[in-house]
């Protein structure tokens, strides 16, 4: 017989939430993996101990962490599948027959919280992944991708008269400034105030550049570049983050800049971030040719990390001139030879380079004196970059080097494909950069607990060794016996 649903409506349910939620659902498995019962120490001092109790803290954030998960980028939109979607209603803590916040709620804790609070989030995130052993410290990744700001090109105007905008108390206070009477000087000659700007003298004789001309009034932390693979230009900000070596791809550290900042500028910072969040030295760097600049490597050289970043275009020194006339160097017993096969010492090294020097007696009779080695006793000074660069060299020559670059396409890049793609980074739906920075750890946060709740069934690399140890002493001991 033919079934046929009535649609009247019941007056008394008997409904259970938890039950309509599968055990295997995304959500039920990360509220087993993750507690966030620490949010409320964290955001403790942002509220009163008295008045009318506000919307819970953890609420707030499970909501915003939705919205990644699920790749909803708007916030309206967000708030209405947290009314219509009943595991988003589970996962937030609500019952059936009660309504989840509004959108304002996620606006109003950034303004609240501000960034600290999100970076503490963001740090305790990657600490759960790292008591689970995903985190493996002995290398980092490097590497930044443009984000679309979440302003239009129309919006640009002249830099100069939007910083000189006011507000109204502003402009009363330089009105009275520049009508006070001025106290009579002892020569009895006056001084006119000039208008703002007269006297200020031109710095640089060359163009300004686009960003220093232009600035975008919806956001004025976003800066004009240059699509890449196709024509026109955008406004964007620029996101760096730090890899942890290890197959689980965990974000150690985010830092959100303009689209126009250098990577390599913000790489020092960001490893520190990391060193500061997993509280791991890495003893190797690995990053793209845009990160090749010297005071890169020289951060690296001090802080004792090997840097597997190759230079994009070496300058041509006086040594390197020096070299191609017949001069070889020999980087395992650090000593050159000269045209006539003479060995040049190491003589004195400082921090300005080394200077190598043939023996005072080797010249003799040698039919390069006079023509190519003007000097009585030929020899090379290096420079303190010169020195650096060896380092460098040598360390990217070793195969060790060549595996870790092989390796950072698969660390680092997949990592930014899941976070523009289903985690919904690829526009900046916030603006100004403190704003933007929050999208970013907010994202990542995410990818490093669907990391988390992928692999919690994995093994860390400290349990792996302590377990190949046992079982090699039990081995040993049953071979005894």
């Amino acid at each position: 017989m033919m079934g046929r649903k009535s649609a009247g409506r019941k007056i008394f349910y008997m409904f259970d939430l938890d039950k309509r939620v599968p055990e295997d659902h995304l959500l039920r498995q990360i509220s087993r993996a993750v507690d966030f019962s620490f949010i409320y120490d964290m955001v403790r001092p942002y509220y009163s101990h008295t008045g009318a109790p506000s919307v819970d803290p953890v609420v707030v954030f499970k909501m915003a962490l939705l919205g990644y998960l699920y790749g909803i980028t708007s916030e309206r939109k967000l708030a209405e599948e947290c009314r219509l979607n009943m595991a988003f209603i589970w996962f937030l803590g609500y019952d059936i027959d009660e309504t989840p916040p509004d959108h304002s709620i996620l606006s109003k804790a950034r303004s609240r919280f501000g960034r600290d609070v999100y970076e503490q989030f963001f740090r305790h995130v990657v600490m759960l992944c790292e008591k689970a052993g995903l985190i493996e410290g002995n290398k980092v990744f490097l590497d930044a991708t443009l984000l679309k700001a979440n302003a239009s090109l129309d919006s640009l105007t002249e830099r100069r008269p939007y910083q000189e905008l006011q507000t109204p108390e502003q402009y009363l206070d330089r009105v009275w400034a520049e009508n006070e009477t001025p106290e009579d000087p002892e020569d009895g000659e006056g001084s006119p105030i000039a208008p703002s700007g007269q006297n200020e003298s031109k710095k640089g004789k060359g163009k300004p550049k686009t960003n220093e001309r232009l600035v975008s009034r919806t956001d004025p932390d976003a800066a004009l570049v240059t699509r890449i693979n196709s024509k026109g230009v955008l406004l964007a900000h620029k996101v760096h983050i730090a890899v942890a070596g290890g197959p689980a791809r965990i974000v150690t550290a985010v830092e959100t800049t303009s689209g126009s900042v250098p990577e390599a500028r913000v790489a020092a910072g960001l490893i520190g971030r990391h060193i500061w969040n997993t509280h791991l030295l890495p003893q190797e760097a690995i990053a793209d040719r845009g990160y090749g600049r010297r005071y890169l490597y020289a951060f690296l050289k001090q802080a004792g990390i090997l840097p597997s970043i190759p230079y994009p275009k070496p300058r041509k020194t006086m040594r390197k001139k020096k070299l191609e006339a017949g001069f070889v160097y020999d980087e395992k017993e650090d000593v050159y030879y000269c045209p006539q096969g003479k060995k040049m010492y190491r003589m004195d090294k400082s921090s300005d380079g080394a200077l190598y020097r043939v023996h005072r007696h080797a010249c003799r009779g040698c039919v390069y004196h006079g023509t190519l080695c003007k000097a009585k006793r030929p020899s090379i000074k290096t420079s303190y970059n010169d020195e650096l660069m060896k380092w460098v060299n040598g360390h990217l020559a070793t195969g060790y080097a060549k595996q870790s670059l092989k390796e950072r396409p698969h660390r680092v890049e997949t990592a930014f494909a899941e976070l523009k793609g289903p985690l919904g980074l690829a526009r900046a739906t916030l603006r100004g950069r403190e704003k933007v920075q929050i999208q970013a750890l907010l994202a990542c946060a995410v990818h490093n607990i669907k990391v988390k709740v992928m692999r919690k069934g994995r093994v860390p690399g400290w349990a792996k060794e302590m377990l190949l140890h046992f079982s090699v002493g039990f081995n040993s001991l049953a071979l005894v016996f």
